[in-house]
This record gives C-alpha cells, sequence and structure tokens, in this order.
C-alpha cells in the first residue's frame, strides 16, 4: 500500500484544500499530513470508483471489449489511475479451479449468487421471484468429442446466468452428482430464503409452487403446465388413482427421483399411499421424464 501511495502522490494533483501555501512557514509535520490525507483521499476515491464500475459491469452484463473501450476513455480524460484492461478491474482469476467430477470437468457458481445479482435489478418490495432451470448439452468442435453442459438460471423477467458447468467428451455420468450441489442448495434456500433489503426473498415458492424440475432426453428444466381454461394441471389430480402411476424408482437418497412411464404426465416423490398425491403431486409435460424436485401445490 506504500508504494501505491507513492505513486498517487507523483502522478496525481492534490485538492485545493490541501495545498501549502509558499508564503506560509514550512513545517514538515502539518506538509506531510495534509499530503498524506490527499494520498488517501485519492486512493479512497479511486477504490470507490473501481468499485462503481466493478458494479456497473457484471449488473448491465457488459463485455471485456465494451467495458476496456470505457476504460481507455476514462483515462484520456483524467482517471489515470484506473487500469488499462476489465480483467485487473473485475479482478478475474488467472486459473480457474475446477474438480474432477461426472467423467469430466465440474465447476458451481451457485444459485443463490446469480439470484443475488438479479435482485439488484429487482424493486425493494419484491419478496418472491420465478426462477426457471435448463441444462442441455453444447458441442465445441465438429471434429471432436468436446463439448459443454452448462446448466442456466433464469429468473423471470430477466438474463438467465451460470449455476454450473461440466466439461467432457459425453454428458454427466451419473447425472445425480451432477446436480447434487443444486439440490441441496435449492434445499436450504427453501428453508432460509434469501436476504434482501429486509426482506426474505423465497426463490422457490410463491409462483414456483406451480413448477418442477423435469429430466427428459439428457436435458433438466423447469416446467409448467396449465390446461386451457387457465386451471394448474396438478387441479386434476384428486381425480385420477395411483395404481400404475410410478414405475423403475431411482435410488438416490439424495433426490428420492421416481421414473414415470411415457405416456403418463404426472408425477410425485413416491408414493406410498393414494392420499400422498395431494400432498407430493407436481406436475410435468405430457412426455414424461424424471421429477427430481417436488414442489406442493394448493390442492384442496
Amino acid at each position: 500500500m506504500c508504494v501505491l501511495l507513492w505513486n498517487i502522490l507523483n502522478s496525481c494533483t492534490f485538492p485545493k484544500r490541501h495545498y501549502v501555501s509558499s508564503a506560509a512557514k514550512y513545517n514538515p509535520k502539518a506538509f506531510f499530513k495534509a499530503t498524506l490525507q490527499s494520498a488517501l483521499w485519492l486512493y479512497g476515491n479511486r477504490l470507490d470508483l473501481c468499485s462503481d464500475l466493478a458494479d456497473w459491469t457484471v449488473t448491465h452484463n457488459q463485455t471485456h471489449k465494451s467495458l476496456n473501450d470505457l476504460l481507455k476513455i476514462l483515462r484520456e480524460h483524467g482517471h489515470s489511475e484506473l487500469p488499462k484492461d476489465s480483467r485487473t478491474l473485475l479482478c478475474t482469476p488467472k486459473v480457474v479451479e475446477c474438480q474432477a467430477k461426472c467423467n469430466g470437468e465440474y465447476i458451481y457458481y451457485g444459485l443463490e449468487t446469480g439470484i443475488r445479482r438479479t435482485l439488484l435489478q429487482c424493486p425493494a418490495s419484491t419478496d418472491h421471484i420465478a426462477v426457471t432451470i435448463n441444462v442441455d448439452g453444447v458441442p465445441l468442435f465438429r471434429s471432436s468429442a468436446a463439448q459443454f453442459w452448462p446448466m442456466l438460471a433464469k429468473v423471470e423477467g430477466f438474463e438467465p446466468f451460470i449455476v454450473c458447468l461440466f466439461s467432457g467428451t459425453t454428458k454427466p455420468v451419473p447425472l445425480g452428482d451432477y446436480i447434487q450441489d443444486l439440490a441441496e442448495e435449492i434445499k436450504r434456500l427453501r428453508e432460509t430464503g434469501i436476504q434482501h433489503n429486509g426482506n426474505v426473498i423465497q426463490p422457490v415458492s410463491g409462483k414456483l409452487r406451480d413448477s418442477c424440475f423435469l429430466l427428459h432426453d439428457g436435458s433438466i428444466a423447469f416446467v409448467t403446465e396449465k390446461n386451457p381454461d387457465g386451471k394448474l394441471i396438478c387441479s386434476v389430480f384428486p381425480d385420477h388413482q395411483t395404481s400404475n402411476l410410478f414405475e423403475k424408482p431411482c435410488q438416490s437418497k439424495i433426490l428420492n427421483i421416481a421414473f414415470i412411464g411415457s405416456t403418463r404426465s404426472k408425477s410425485a416423490t413416491q408414493l406410498f399411499q393414494p392420499q400422498d398425491l395431494k400432498t407430493k403431486a407436481v406436475c410435468l409435460p405430457h412426455c414424461g421424464g424424471y421429477a427430481i424436485f417436488p414442489l406442493l401445490h394448493d390442492i384442496e
């Protein structure tokens, strides 16, 4: 920090209130005090400006190129204390630590982290948000089997963000390990919510009672199904029997997954009693799949 202050002293012009009059009697102690105050004032302003620029970049999803152009303009207009490159301003790590998982490389950024960034753009009175999540494979090269499997989350009305990323030559195997971090974080968020502006935001309740996770043909998504009259599909569950509804229950102790036949359009966690249908039922599209995150619905 001493070196930084010295560089600031040499490169910057101090505010007028810190000047030492040439007509005044020279006082080394007073001069050093005024100089140090000026340096600290400039150092604090520099940190504030860098922090504000970094927040602005993240909030508005600015590219590194656009930020580099902005930094160049600001430096040409007197802000020589700013870095030349966006990576320095944003403290972009040179090395990203990944973990070996699911027969590939895996990194988990977090659901709450992305939601908190999005909440900066939400009204202060927000008490619930609707989140959708989707996973799909992205091939990288025509001549290689290398592929990305990003998990994206989207708060309704805002741009999506990355929750986790998998890189390998096949889809993540086993899938339970791939979604384990997400499942554990969702469980925690259901219990605690997210503190924001004095409110407790519930990202997995409210509107999300009408949604569920779905795994079908290797993809995961939040889905909401409604009848043509606008009523939720789950509202017709009490009229259905539970016989032959489930088959091949999954052995996962974390998610308690149940496999649904392709001709079925309804799902739940494993049912042991017919009355469980009213409290554990969730919606699935008509193609069937896996329900990996059961949500409660208002069913009378």
